[in-house]
């Protein structure tokens, strides 16, 4: 139907929209979606017995457990490698560091607490970037038929009224809107230094556009919008970043991002972080502050800028 068709419109053009209908039916599809798992969560409640086999176990010095992952590639927005892997080593436990003085373990960390304590504890290892992070699960989650693959999934679901969130070795300078995986010192404010250079992990610097749809909402949502769609894409290495809100569905917890709205700094720099809490499957670009983290150790590896 053309507009001079209208009933009541023969001599002017009208505000209609055509597409109304669409996107009504497409939010009645995704509500539909979201009761269908909070059913689930319901009728599958966690058997408190089974809690400790999902807990991240803690990696104390000298563990060596790890899940060797082949063929990793992040792509950017404009389809250009920015990391690749032939093979990657990945953690089985988290990392932590024991206080000597109280005789007490920690296993929360900074982005530059992390990456400091991979080159003095951990040789070889290094702190992941988000891109990286979020191939890490893609490729978890393909094959999470394996009880191997699939304990390490889970090791990013909340459980028990805990928050699983995990630091990532990646920047967001929203007044510069860079994104910034593998920071170097001058990335950050306050004279905050990081051996990220040191370790020979390259600084890779990726443009984003943002608007005034960049504000806290459903991952579904967000990659409808074009420069919200680059910057996901840039932001997590994945061309369909699509698959997070799969990995938000197997945990029942749907994907969920967290813009700069949700954060005082977001004029300044913000970290990246992902995991569950006991609602959703969150990836957050917020202030940085101490979470979990994990080691991983590149075999071959081959730097693309």
């Amino acid at each position: 139907m053309i507009d001079n068709q209208v009933l009541g419109q023969r001599t002017r053009k009208t505000n209609i929209d055509y597409g109304l209908a669409d996107k009504l039916n497409a939010e009645v599809k995704e509500e539909e979606r979201l009761r269908k798992l909070d059913k689930g969560k319901k009728k599958n409640p966690e058997k408190e017995e089974d809690i400790w086999k999902l807990w991240p176990p803690i990696e104390y010095p000298g563990d060596t457990g790890f899940i060797t992952l082949e063929d990793i590639t992040c792509i950017g927005a404009d389809g250009k490698v920015i990391e690749h892997y032939d093979e990657l080593r990945v953690r089985k436990s988290i990392a932590c560091t024991h206080d000597d003085v109280r005789g007490t373990y920690d296993n929360n960390f900074t982005l530059e607490e992390g990456a400091e304590y991979f080159d003095k504890e951990d040789k070889g290892w290094f702190l992941p970037s988000m891109a990286l992070t979020c191939n890490i699960l893609a490729k978890l989650y393909k094959r999470k038929d394996d009880p191997a693959y699939h304990e390490l999934l889970m090791q990013y679901r909340n459980i028990a009224g805990d928050s699983f969130e995990y630091n990532q070795n990646t920047l967001i300078h929203w007044d510069a809107e860079g994104i910034i995986h593998y920071p170097h010192n001058n990335d950050f404010t306050g004279g905050v230094k990081v051996n990220n250079k040191s370790l020979g992990l390259e600084r890779k610097y990726l443009l984003f556009h943002a608007n005034d749809s960049f504000k806290d909402t459903w991952l579904w949502h967000a990659v409808k919008d074009k420069e919200y769609l680059r910057f996901l894409q840039n932001l997590t290495g994945l061309q369909d970043p699509g698959i997070l809100s799969e990995i938000g569905d197997y945990y029942q917890r749907p994907a969920h991002i967290y813009g700069p709205t949700s954060c005082s700094e977001s004029a300044n720099i913000t970290s990246a972080y992902l995991g569950c809490d006991d609602r959703v499957f969150d990836i957050t670009t917020m202030k940085r502050r101490k979470m979990y983290i994990r080691g991983v150790h590149a075999i071959n590896y081959a730097p693309m800028m």
